[in-house]
Order: structure tokens, then sequence, then C-alpha cells
């Protein structure tokens, strides 16, 4: 009975290693770095963590010294992707060897000396067999050497080499008599946060890094990624979404996929008829849709399949579709809470609020689409919590309450929905209501006196909104403000303002606070400019934009933010899409 016991324990721990130990060692112990690996990284530095994530184990630092390769002052350090960390915590999912939570953390404010190897993607990994930190303390660095074997808990002995000694064997691996200082001839932005995903017309796709280098995507890249990155979208066939949790190998091809399905490894796919996939901002659910249905899946935690564990799916629910083969396919959207889908085809403009309604419901047929005097409306935007859909042209609208049935000409809700803001021409303070008594939604309205309509919308932050309109074809305005009643009528204190010049996109990214706007066919602008910037060649160094057009195959289609650098407590919260 002891003996069995035994193995039972022994199965236990390596199974329990298997899943929380480094894939370096193939879970068999973790290697320490040492001074004789340095030579095998790219990137010899002095630097202080000017940032880190929740885990420790990525980071932003700047350098004071280079003293083997070369670069700018601001790199960033991602040695695992975030996706592993909300897979692991939030789903549970097995994420093999590579998220054990060991070596070195990142540790903001601290300085040292480190190793960087890159990982081709504008980041760059602290990892070799271990991790590449070395601290002085009183004018020395103590370090490891080797690797401890198995799973015992003691340490092999330290070993320890003075600062400057260890600055000199720096400098003799980076053939050079004395250390490069960064790279400063171009003014250097904080590091984008999150990859920015590209579609040309072409339909190839492209990312930017976060040092705002681009790379050109593989064909068999991913659709999709959610925004948590913990869950993968790929098309399997020109009628099927394959999904699966975040690959810990890194790899994405389909190569890769048929490897993975046949010799028992445990990333599963679970296939969904469809041609177009967009997941939920909480990444707890995805829409798939063609022209004839839209299904909605709901991510579980891992399921057993009998060897590590599996991607945990629910289909929950299903909806027909009407679209000619001749027309695009339907438009489809989230509200930013989750909770509710829009979208449009054939039959006119359809909603559903999973949370409450077992089956959608049509709030504005084809034939009320046919007989108003826009030309061609559209949907246009679906409210933060669902209850209110935009529709119409950029220039006039309707506002549709889908609680009450109402419909509002020319009005939006409020990032809160507790209100709405009227949206009309030039009208003078005397003009706008003085009292305000309840209901506040019809009684005391939050007023946008702007002689052009406010043709788009964009959450901003909590209780802010962006408004905006393009008048012409020479320029757009964007405006970032409370829009709330309690500011007196017409809203005066506007937070932010911009003239953009053929502006045709803009997404927000509420983690991090980021805009991405995409101006013309190439351009794309990471803070609200006027067009007049563009005109002074002075002010060019210090604005943060890329201009792609000798680097793209094609003009660009739409933007998207893709997956998160750092991991965030705020990606565990799965049930609320706005900033903490």
């Amino acid at each position: 009975m002891m003996r069995k016991h035994f193995l039972l324990i022994l199965f236990s721990l390596i199974t329990l290693a298997a899943v929380h130990l480094p894939a370096a060692q193939a879970c068999s112990g973790y290697p320490y770095f040492g001074v004789e690996d340095l030579p095998n990284m790219q990137l010899l530095v002095r630097a202080t963590v000017i940032d880190a994530d929740d885990r420790g184990f990525s980071a932003v630092i700047r350098v004071e010294d280079y003293y083997k390769g070369r670069g700018p002052q601001l790199l960033v350090v991602m040695r695992y992707p975030a996706a592993l960390a909300s897979g692991a915590y939030v789903r549970g999912y097995d994420t093999s060897c590579l998220y054990s939570g060991r070596g070195h953390r990142w540790v903001k404010g601290s300085q040292g000396y480190f190793g960087l190897t890159s990982n081709g993607n504008g980041t760059f990994t602290d990892e070799y067999y271990g991790t590449a930190h070395f601290y002085p303390v009183d004018g020395v660095i103590s370090y490891q050497e080797g690797a401890t074997e198995g799973y015992a808990v003691e340490f092999d002995p330290a070993l320890t080499i003075t600062e400057d000694e260890f600055v000199a064997k720096l400098l003799e691996i980076g053939g050079r008599p004395a250390p490069l200082t960064p790279m400063t001839d171009t003014v250097q932005f904080y590091p984008l946060m999150r990859f920015l995903d590209i579609t040309t017309e072409n339909g190839t796709r492209y990312q930017v890094n976060p040092n705002r280098t681009l790379s050109r995507l593989p064909d068999d890249w991913p659709l999709a990624i959610s925004p948590d990155g913990a869950h993968v979208a790929f098309r399997d066939n020109d009628s099927t979404i394959g999904f699966q949790y975040i690959w810990t190998r890194y790899e994405y091809t389909a190569e890769a996929r048929a490897r993975y399905s046949t010799d028992g490894d445990p990333f599963e796919q679970y296939m969904v008829e469809g041609q177009a996939v967009r997941f939920s901002n909480d990444s707890n659910l995805a829409a798939v849709w063609d022209r004839d249905q839209l299904s909605v899946i709901l991510f579980t935690n891992y399921a057993d399949t009998g060897y590590g564990m599996d991607i945990g799916v629910n289909m929950i629910g299903q909806a027909n579709l009407s679209q000619p083969k001749t027309e695009p396919l339907p438009l489809v959207q989230w509200s930013a809470d989750s909770s509710t889908l829009v979208w449009q085809d054939a039959r006119g403009i359809s909603r559903w609020n999973l949370i409450e309604e077992a089956r959608p419901k049509v709030v504005m047929s084809a034939a009320d689409l046919e007989t108003s005097d826009w030309g061609f409306p559209a949907l246009l935007d679906v409210s933060t919590y669902g209850r209110f859909v935009r529709v119409g042209q950029r220039d006039e609208w309707i506002l549709i309450d889908a609680l009450s049935g109402e419909r509002h000409a020319n009005l939006i809700a409020a990032p809160t929905e507790q209100y709405l803001i009227s949206v009309h021409d030039e009208v003078s303070q005397e003009e706008l209501p003085t009292t305000c008594k309840p209901p506040l939604r019809q009684n005391c309205q939050a007023h946008l006196s702007d002689r052009y309509g406010a043709q788009w919308t964009f959450p901003f932050q909590l209780n802010f909104m962006g408004i905006g309109a393009c008048p012409d074809d020479q320029s757009c305005w964007i405006s970032l403000a409370q829009w709330h009643p309690s500011m007196n009528g017409e809203v005066s204190r506007i937070y932010g303002g911009a003239q953009i010049t053929e502006f045709r996109q803009i997404i927000y990214d509420p983690l991090y606070d980021r805009p991405a706007i995409l101006v013309g066919d190439y351009q794309i602008d990471f803070d609200f400019y006027s067009s007049s910037y563009f005109e002074e060649e002075s002010y060019l160094p210090y604005l943060d934009y890329l201009d792609l057009e000798d680097q793209l195959d094609s003009p660009i289609a739409f933007i998207e933010w893709g997956q998160p650098v750092f991991y965030d407590e705020y990606l565990t919260t799965t049930v609320n899409w706005l900033p903490r």
C-alpha cells in the first residue's frame, strides 16, 4: 500500500511539473542563467525598470548603456504572452511548461544588468535557459551557475564577481572599449502596449509592433484573437471558423494545427460554420456568421479530455440571417459591455440581448429602412449596454430605444445610458432648457450645439465619449467630453479637440487609454492632432504617427487593436469592459 501511495504521489508531482515548469527544460527542472551564458544574448545592457506587469514577466526598461548591440532608450520585454496568464487563471487552460511563474520577476524601479534577445515582434525576452538578470549589491554581483536537477528545493551555491569585473566582461563580449549610449537621433515615444492589426484592401494583414515597426503576418495567421489573448479564431476553410486557446508554442501555422490535432496534443479545435467572427470585449463570447446564420458561442473553463486540458466551449444560441450572395456579409456589432449583439441584413436591423432575451428582435425592418428619406440607411452603432441602436447616415439618424420602442431624431445615448445628448444646429444659450425635473432623460438633456451634426461616436473613458463629424472632404473634428446635463446646457468643457484631414476610423483601447486613428489611406495617428501640425516640418518629429505608404501592398481597409503586451488583473475581471 505504501508503494502504491508513493507511486501515486510521484505521478502527481510529475504531472504538476509538466503543467507548471518551463518548456526549455521539457518540464524537468529549472536552469540558472550564468555569466558563461552572456555571449548567447543579442543585447547586453544596464537599465532601469520603469514599468512592469502584474506577473513581473513583462516590462518596459530604460537603457542607460549598451555593452553589446545597439538600440533605443526604451525597450519592451515580454517573456510570456499575457494570454498565458489570462488563459491559465481565468479559464484554467493547460499552458504546459511555458507559464510556470519561475525566473526573476521584473520589479518597477529596480536597476541592474540584463541580457536580451529579440522576439522578432518589437519586443525582447530575458530568458535563455534561465533569466538574464544581474543586480549589483555593494559593488558585487551574485549569480548561479548550472542547473538544479529534479524538483529539489535547495539551490546551487552562489558565485560572485565584482561589478567592475562584470562590466569588463560585458565589454569584452560586445567587442568594444566603452559602452554605447542609446540612440537618440529621433524622438522615441512610449511603446504601444497592444499590437495593432492592419488589414489592407488586398486582404493582406500586417501588425504594428510595440516599437512601431511593421510585420507582415502569414496568410494562415489567426483570423481574430480575443481581447485578453486567451482565445484564437482561424479560418479552417471558406465556410468554417475554428477556435482554440492561445498556442503556447507560438505556432499559428496550418501545418502546426494539423500536427497537433493528430498526434494526441491537447490543443484540440472547435469548429463553427461561418465566414466571419467577432469576439466580445470581455473575451467570454464570440459571434460567428455567414449570409444565412449567426452563431454565438460561450467560452467556459477547461474541459478534461483525459490528456491535458481542452478548450471549454458551449454553443448558446443561433439566429437565421438573410443576405443575398451579391451583397457583403451582414454587419455585426457587440455592445461595449458584451451583453448585446446588433446586426443588419436584408431583413433590417436586429438586436439580441443575450442576458435577457431568448431570441433576437427586429428593431427596424427593411421596409422601414426603404421608406426613409436617408437614401441608404445603415446600422451606425450600439450604446454601451446595448439599449440604444443608432441607424441612419452620418449626418442624420434616429436613435432607437429597444426597451420602450421610442425613436429619437438626432439624439445620442450617453456612455452611461442614463440620459440622451441632443444634437442640433447652433442654438443660443437662451434657447436651451433652463430647468431640470424627473424624468431627467426627457427633461434634462445634454446639448451639443454643432452646425455639422455628430456623425460618429466612440467610448473614450468612463463616462467620457468622443463625438465627431466630417462636414466636408477636407477636414473632420473630434471632441472628447463628459457630455452631462450638470454642465448647464451647452457643453463648453472640451477635453480635447482636433482637425484631422481625411479621417476614416478611430479605435480606442480602454485598458491603456490609447486611441489609434486611421487617416487617409496609409497614416495612423496615436493621438489627436490638428492637420495644421503636419504642415509644419518642425512639428513632425514630435507627432506620434506612422506613415505606411511605402510599406503596405495597398491602402488600409481597417485597423484593430490586438493582443496586450502586459498582463493586468483587468483581464481576469471578465464582467466589465470599461476601465477601472
